[in-house]
């Protein structure tokens, strides 16, 4: 029991010293890391731009445009709405409405998932309404068909109400 106790301090006195030698040779080691920051858009970097003309559309399909499909904007904020095939999430068309008006226009026939952006102020379609841009999606897929009356499309108001039968959830900027 001596013989334990007496190498005790020397086996201290070792591990202190291998601690020493350590960190000697880790303070001396070279390293190449730096710190690399993206820094975040503020509205005042952005450059607002003239807001596209109400019902101001684009076709991503090459499909004929038949039922019709009427939005409505909210009185103070603009929206750009998509309507994306549910299945591959491309992009069938898209369509400006400004704020506190009425866009008519004509989609194509198939079942679809509305997704929209809305905002004040426009930054361009890469940048929609900066970052003060609200994405939403349509939380049912909608049909556009043909039947013995016609084309059957939609008409969408996009402003909330009480009774209101359109229910969305706020999505990610990447999901738009």
């Amino acid at each position: 029991m001596s013989q334990n106790s007496s190498t005790l301090p020397i086996s201290i006195i070792f591990v202190g010293i291998l601690i020493l030698i350590y960190q000697n040779f880790t303070s001396h080691v070279n390293t190449d890391v730096e710190q690399v920051v993206q820094p975040t858009v503020t509205e005042k970097e952005l450059k607002k731009v003239k807001k596209p003309a109400n019902g101001y559309m684009k076709n991503y399909s090459n499909r004929k445009l038949v039922a019709p499909l009427i939005i409505t904007a909210p009185v103070s904020q603009s929206v750009l709405v998509k309507i994306v095939d549910p299945y591959t999430l491309q992009p069938i068309l898209s369509v400006f409405v400004r704020e506190n008006n009425t866009a008519r226009i004509y989609a194509p026939l198939g079942e679809y998932v509305l997704k929209y952006a809305m905002g004040k102020n426009w930054y361009g379609f890469d940048n929609l309404f900066g970052n003060e841009t609200i994405y939403l999606m349509a939380n049912e897929k909608m049909d556009f068909i043909r039947n013995q009356e016609g084309y059957i499309g939609r008409k969408i108001i996009l402003r909330p109400m009480l009774e209101g039968n359109l229910h969305t959830e706020e999505i990610p900027a990447k999901n738009f």
